[in-house]
């Protein structure tokens, strides 16, 4: 991933927020959040990430998309990833 895409890290959301609003509008969502995954297997839930998720998408507004539980499947993650500015993986 690494590889071809730039990473960073913001300290808070307060923080990505300001940088958000230096950064250009583009066309597609500009934060892709995912929390609360449906696992198969023996893995638990992650409790608090789908609402993690939601809120920190109700701070992006329209520019936002949020995965949750089925739909937070690695194929729709990478499908979408690849359009988003901001990607939020809400874990522990």
């Amino acid at each position: 991933l690494a590889q071809k895409y730039a990473l960073s890290y913001a300290p808070s959301v307060t923080a990505l927020l300001h940088m958000a609003d230096r950064a250009p509008a583009r066309d597609a969502a500009t934060l892709l959040a995912v929390g609360d995954p449906a696992f198969s297997g023996n893995l638990g839930r992650l409790p608090a990430t789908g609402e993690e998720a939601r809120r920190l998408g109700d701070l992006f507004g329209k520019s936002a998309e949020v995965l949750t539980e089925a739909k937070a499947s690695e194929a729709e993650v990478r499908k979408r990833a690849a359009q988003a500015r901001y990607l939020h993986f809400a874990t522990h």
